[in-house]
């Protein structure tokens, strides 16, 4: 009767730890993609900033040959 205790008691600390991995593996994966999401927002608002200087040189630009052509 003992090693059926003993044996239910192994498995039940074995699916702990088999949690408890897993978790700690979700935890990880979760961190890492959080950082890579981070890391693409800030890629994608230096982008923006910089199509944004290029458009208002632009703007100046059109409205240059605008005024030379009138």
């Amino acid at each position: 009767m003992n090693s059926s205790k003993n044996s239910s008691s192994n498995n039940n600390n074995n699916s702990m730890q088999d949690y408890y991995i897993k978790r700690q593996k979700n935890n990880e994966a979760a961190k890492t993609s959080r950082l890579k999401k981070k890391e693409q927002e800030l890629e994608i608002a230096k982008k923006k900033q910089k199509l944004e200087i290029t458009y208002v040189k632009l703007q100046k630009q059109i409205n240059r040959m605008q005024s030379v052509r009138a």
